[in-house]
């Protein structure tokens, strides 16, 4: 743990955007937290490189960050699936390196749901066996656990960026394309659930479909966090969505403009995951992965 009171600047590469975070010590309080998009697993070529645009955009966002940051806090850098996968990813690194000086960190997919674990217990008291995900823009991951720590966690190679990518063609989305989407999520979302007492989501598509239900024009931690979103609610939301084109649904109160071309496969996925643990509701999460890298 740090012991001194100079910030820390937790930089997060996901596959759908890029999260950052300073926090300064001892009070943990967040002085920034912001989301830029990305979509990393959107520029993923063929041959499992990620892209130069792409690479180029990190180094970007590390020296701008350096710029605004570099001299008062700590800065700390980490990437997720899309970087585990890029075929690319130790000259990702290298080159981050050579025209940054700062070290990227991409974490294993253990390490992953340990710190994503870690950040939702921060926020939340968990009672009993409970199951939590992470929906991202190419993996979703699932963790089991309890108060005393993880049981199980696995990764499923599919998100909300990558299923949106392939199987939406139209907006609105078709009836069939819809029927193709939702038969592939049932396809590959599939595990047994073991019996658990709350069903919990953290990262951006629960906290934006949380501040849709509520209405709020932007997220207050106070309000998303613990949010209760029920089944009715994201049954709605899933129906709304499907019949709009992603301008309306950017118009939307509470929604993130970013996702929203990519919040209905999201939201099917929860659906999905509602179905498989039998439970009526999902208990929001503000708090994730770069809650729980805090001090490592």
């Amino acid at each position: 743990m740090l012991t001194n009171a100079r910030p820390q600047v937790i930089v997060e590469f996901g596959s759908n955007s890029l999260k950052v975070m300073q926090i300064v010590r001892p009070k943990a309080q967040a002085l920034v937290d912001y989301r830029v998009p990305l979509r990393l697993a959107a520029q993923i070529l063929p041959s499992g490189d990620l892209s130069e645009p792409g690479i180029q955009s990190m180094i970007s966002q590390i020296q701008k960050l350096h710029r605004e940051y570099g001299e008062s806090s700590d800065l700390r850098i980490f990437g997720t699936q899309a970087l585990r996968q890029a075929r690319n990813r130790q000259d990702i690194v290298e080159r981050i390196k050579q025209e940054t000086s700062y070290q990227l960190n991409i974490l294993s997919v253990q390490e992953e749901a340990e710190a994503a674990f870690k950040g939702i217990k921060s926020g939340l008291k968990l009672k009993g066996k409970v199951l939590c995900f992470d929906i991202g823009g190419a993996s979703t991951e699932i963790i089991i656990g309890s108060g005393k720590g993880i049981l199980n966690s696995f990764s499923f190679p599919f998100g909300a960026v990558n299923l949106s990518r392939r199987w939406i063609r139209h907006e609105p989305i078709s009836l069939c394309e819809f029927h193709l989407l939702q038969d592939e999520i049932h396809r590959q979302l599939r595990f047994k659930s073991p019996k658990i007492t709350s069903l919990i989501g953290t990262g951006g598509s629960i906290v934006t479909s949380a501040m849709v239900a509520l209405g709020l024009p932007q997220a207050e931690e106070s309000k998303v966090n613990s949010f209760r979103l029920r089944s009715s609610e994201l049954m709605r939301q899933v129906q709304t969505y499907r019949a709009l084109k992603s301008q309306d649904i950017a118009k939307i109160p509470g929604m993130d403009p970013a996702r929203a071309d990519i919040i209905l496969p999201a939201c099917m996925i929860m659906q999905r995951l509602l179905e498989i643990c039998g439970q009526e509701e999902i208990i929001t999460s503000s708090r994730g992965v770069r809650h729980g890298l805090l001090g490592n």
